[in-house]
């Protein structure tokens, strides 16, 4: 399965409710024909799917990416905290040519981006992952800030 355009947040293609919330918010803050500013999200309308939500600022044009927000099951699965750090610095998620080319069809295609990102961290009991990627940006126009949202299933749960 490759990265694809995600436009209707009940597609099939959608299999966790995470993600799916996850859209439905993302397209509820599109006003005018444009992406979200990060200044829409509300923190309080997406408690249940913050521990999965990381937020990336956009550096160089998507030369390099900043952890500005790691959900807390996100960090239990990454075994760390990289919030504040690049992308380029963290070691356990090089080589990131993967993710910077999903990012990227994110950036340049100004559309939420189901991205298929395989499981490499260390819990050995996952199955699969369903990674969203969601562009937002400050002014409207050129995407600056990355929402992405991640869902895990497990080996032995029969689905999402």
């Amino acid at each position: 399965m490759s990265r694809r355009l995600v436009i209707d947040p009940d597609s099939d293609e959608l299999k966790s409710p995470v993600t799916r919330k996850a859209l439905r918010y993302w397209h509820s803050q599109c006003r005018d024909s444009r992406i979200p500013c990060r200044a829409d999200i509300d923190p309080a309308k997406l408690k249940s799917i913050l521990p999965n939500m990381c937020m990336l600022a956009v550096l160089d044009g998507g030369g390099d990416f900043l952890f500005r927000l790691l959900g807390t099951r996100m960090r239990e699965f990454l075994s760390n905290d990289y919030t504040g750090r690049r992308l380029s610095e963290v070691d356990a998620l090089q080589p990131s040519d993967m993710l910077v080319e999903n990012f990227s069809t994110c950036i340049d295609t100004r559309q939420p981006i189901l991205a298929n990102t395989p499981y490499v961290g260390p819990k050995k009991d996952i199955a699969e992952l369903e990674d969203l990627i969601l562009p937002l940006s400050d002014c409207g126009e050129k995407v600056d800030r990355l929402m992405i949202v991640v869902d895990f299933r497990f080996k032995l749960d029969d689905e999402w």
